[in-house]
This record gives C-alpha cells, structure tokens and sequence, in this order.
C-alpha cells in the first residue's frame, strides 16, 4: 500500500493514524447546548454592562442608609462608560450627594460615601472624577 492509500484510508490527528472503521473512546468536551451560541454570547456582552458592588460598598451603603434608584443606577452606567472613553481607571462619581470611587475597568463600585461624611473628605488614588 502507498503511503497515499494509506492517507486516503485513514484520518491523522494530532500525529496519530487512526482507523475510522474503530470506534474510538472520546469524551467530547462540547456537549451540544439546548441554547445557540449567539444567546450565550449576548448574555457575556450584558455582563460587562453590568455595575458590580464590592462587598466592602454595600456594607458602607447599609451603613450608610444610601439606596439607589434605577435613574441613580443609569446614571452610574453612563458615567462608567464617558469615564472608559477617558481611559479612567479609578474615579470618583459624584451623584446627589453620594460620592461613589469605582474601578472603572472592572465596572465595580468600591466605595460610598454620603451626605455628612463628604465634607472634608480626601479622595486619593483616582485618575478622575465624574458628577453625574
């Protein structure tokens, strides 16, 4: 048998002959999904418009008895986005008076502030500020 038989004959993978009248003992690591791919993906895109609070935030907002609307919430979201444009890493949003320090690449709210406790107080290691 030539070598092209041969290649004719069989499937090369990954440096072995193999066969194909043997059945072979995978294990198929991409199981067919119930959803089309495009679902998935579309629910991977809404997860990095999504606004993420450290725990360390929602205990000072608990504390701190501050609530956010969806306005407040919306407001938020566009302020991450003109802070990306700017290439803002860790900002201060101010917002009423709600000071927010966010980590802008990972959308994540560190930090709140409010009301009283604004006063006086000095914002250190952000590259800029946004007042919503």
């Amino acid at each position: 048998m030539s070598t092209i038989d041969f290649l004719k004959n069989n499937v090369i993978t990954t440096g072995r002959v193999l066969d194909p009248s043997i059945k072979q003992n995978k294990t198929n690591s991409t199981q067919k999904s119930e959803k089309p791919f495009s679902e998935y993906l579309n629910e991977e895109l809404k997860k990095g418009d999504e606004i993420k609070f450290s725990a360390h935030a929602v205990k000072r907002m608990t504390e701190r008895d501050i609530v956010l609307s969806n306005a407040d919430l919306n407001s938020i979201k566009q302020a991450f986005s003109r802070a990306e444009e700017k290439g803002i890493r860790d900002s201060l949003f101010l917002l009423k008076d709600v000071a927010l320090i966010v980590n802008v690449p990972n959308k994540t709210v560190i930090t709140a502030v409010s009301g009283e406790s604004l006063k006086e107080n000095v914002f250190t290691n952000i590259d800029g500020a946004i007042i919503l």
